[in-house]
């Protein structure tokens, strides 16, 4: 197996972890200890996820397995935190939009063949992914301090906002490119 894979195994094992959280949230019993850790575990993931493509382009180790990996793991923490997030009522549960918009996207392509095309490489994508993930730590941080507040609502809003744009902006590209 491939370093870089081994990261993102690394990063997929901590999504786990955040998961159990997030669910011990939904069930309503996530201590204050808890959403700490979720905020260090969430922190130590998002931030094996700019080594793992890094390890990989070093070491000449890119591959598409690779790739979607790290984008499925990317996926995974993104719908794991923003159960959380609406768990914990630090903001509603319109905050799965943000978890959910890539595997709505994927059901629609069953549908829609023209959402299959190839995207080209876009370096706003991942700096709006990344965007999704800080967001919904800082959420996770703001509510360990003060609860329900609107400051986390808008931050995750803007995130939101950006992602539906980012979705779009490909949805619109693939459908002129079919």
């Amino acid at each position: 197996m491939r370093i870089a894979d081994l990261v993102t195994l690394a990063r997929g094992l901590g999504v786990c972890f955040l998961a159990g959280f997030a669910l011990q949230a939904w069930a309503g019993g996530l201590a204050r200890n808890g959403v700490l850790a979720m905020v260090i575990m969430g922190s130590l993931c998002l931030t094996l996820d700019g080594v793992d493509g890094r390890v990989a382009r070093a070491r000449g180790e890119a591959t598409a397995f690779g790739a979607r990996f790290d984008v499925e793991t990317d996926a995974a923490m993104l719908i794991v935190l923003s159960v959380a997030v609406a768990a914990l009522g630090i903001a509603g549960w319109w905050v799965l939009a943000i978890g959910g918009m890539r595997y709505s996207y994927v059901a629609l392509s069953l549908v829609v063949p023209a959402l299959r095309i190839p995207l080209p490489y876009r370096y706003s994508g991942k700096v709006i992914a990344v965007i999704q993930a800080v967001a919904l730590l800082t959420a996770l941080a703001f509510g360990l301090t003060h609860g329900a507040h609107w400051v986390p609502t808008a931050f995750l809003l803007a995130a939101l906002a950006l992602l539906c744009w980012s979705f779009a902006r490909s949805v619109v590209w693939q459908l002129r490119q079919s």
